[in-house]
């Protein structure tokens, strides 16, 4: 009656039917290696998630962080000497809305060590409410808080923040057309096909 073997066997004794097995000097069994045996891959990114479960991929995209804008340091408002000066501090100092408004269309004058002038067109004046000049106020405060700031209304001796942006917008307009003029495919297409470059379609890269 035949007997029934084992359906597992140990990789010692599935050699030892099918060939001797040589012996070390040290009287441990030689192996041979297992023909037509597939390896089997680790699955690492299930290894890496789930001993790391909060790390992010390699290839994972780029994240953008938005990095909060600081004034720039000014220890005293006689340190602006330029309409430039007075545009990078509003645009980091803080403001938001109606304050920002209103201090964008104003230029800053210093009057004494003690006093600064906030001169602002009358035409804008609409722009003025409790709300957005006392915050304008109190923000100027912050930084220099020696300083007086005094409302006046009266055009501006001095370019205001609007103005500063839009001729740095105008000159960075000038700076694309004139570069892509000089391209040598656009001249082509100018030269040979009549070809015009509409300045509204113009957007220069930063």
């Amino acid at each position: 009656m035949a007997v029934a073997q084992p359906a597992a066997q140990s990789v010692t004794q599935a050699v030892a039917q099918s060939a001797p097995v040589p012996f070390r000097a040290d009287g441990l069994p030689i192996i041979p290696p297992l023909n037509n045996v597939v390896p089997i891959k680790p699955d690492v990114a299930s290894h890496e998630t789930a001993s790391a479960p909060h790390s992010e991929s390699a290839t994972a995209a780029p994240v953008t962080v938005a990095v909060e804008q600081s004034a720039p340091i000014f220890v005293h408002p006689r340190e602006m000497t330029s309409p430039e000066h007075w545009e990078q501090w509003v645009r980091g100092s803080g403001l938001t809305g109606g304050a920002l408004n209103l201090a964008r269309h104003a230029a800053l004058v210093m009057q004494d060590d003690e006093s600064s002038e906030f001169q602002l067109s009358p035409k804008h004046e609409i722009l003025i409410t409790t709300q957005s000049w006392g915050q304008v106020e109190h923000c100027f405060q912050e930084y220099f808080p020696t300083v007086r700031l005094v409302l006046a209304k009266k055009e501006p001796s001095y370019a205001t923040p609007m103005q500063v942006i839009a001729a740095r917008k105008q000159a960075r307009m000038q700076a694309a057309a004139d570069s892509l003029k000089a391209d040598p495919f656009v001249q082509t297409l100018m030269n040979d096909f009549q070809a015009e470059i509409l300045p509204d379609t113009i957007t220069p890269i930063d």
